[in-house]
């Protein structure tokens, strides 16, 4: 899945890009500091997460955050954090296409940057024709020993999931779960959900819905949730 950083620096007359470069950037900055801070650099979403009873205030809220990081980057280019945000909110709202020029970017600017690579490997998944680079991405990428290491191996067990190469996703998928600390609900869920697509793909099953009510109670209103509810629908008469 991809992933997000909680960090950030304060200092006076503005907003440090990646460079430490700061300036009179004005009060519309400083918001976007705070939105970045508070909002936008927590974990993404994949795909659409927006549901009937909220789904006004979500979409305000996501339409600001992607006004705001264009903003900040069209006073800084190389901000390379509002890059990754800016691809994580694109991606929250369902625009991968947005998202892969996003993340490419930030890849221009910070080339070995694990989150990066992880982030972009992900967008890139979402089509077929871009599996094997997105492969070679999530590699580079874990070849860093990255952390949250579990986050990563769902990327690449997900791409290998995809691919067919069910084996080695498998092996991957566990490992992830394995090293997954209890807290991390949604991470839980994602790994939780591409092994029960994984079990479906090896004709298990009983083996895939334990794994997909896992994800359904663990993301019960976000995205692998409801993904989750849908691979077992097919399988609720049997």
């Amino acid at each position: 899945m991809a992933s997000g950083t909680r960090t950030g620096r304060r200092g006076g007359g503005g907003v440090p890009g990646p460079n430490g470069r700061r300036g009179g950037r004005g009060v519309t900055y400083v918001m976007v500091l705070m939105v970045l801070l508070i909002m936008g650099i927590s974990t993404a979403v994949i795909g659409p997460v927006w549901h009937t009873e909220v789904r006004r205030d979500k979409e305000e809220e996501l339409l600001f955050r992607l006004g705001e990081y264009r903003r900040a980057l069209a006073q800084d280019p190389a901000f390379l954090r509002a890059w990754i945000n800016l691809g994580n909110a694109s991606l929250e709202a369902g625009k991968s296409v947005e998202a892969v020029a996003a993340y490419e970017r930030a890849h221009e600017l910070s080339p070995s940057n694990p989150e990066v690579l992880n982030n972009l490997a992900w967008a890139l998944h979402l089509e077929p024709q871009s599996l094997d680079q997105a492969e070679r991405l999530i590699r580079d990428a874990l070849a860093q020993t990255p952390t949250p290491r579990h986050l990563y191996l769902d990327t690449l067990g997900a791409i290998l999931v995809k691919k067919g190469a069910l084996e080695e996703a498998g092996a991957v998928l566990e490992e992830g779960l394995r090293l997954a600390p209890p807290d991390d609900a949604r991470g839980l869920a994602a790994l939780s959900y591409h092994l029960g697509r994984l079990r479906l793909a090896q004709a298990r099953p009983a083996e895939a819905v334990g794994f997909l009510r896992d994800a359904v109670r663990l993301d019960p209103r976000g995205v692998f949730g409801e993904q989750a509810r849908r691979a077992m629908e097919p399988l609720a008469d049997k």
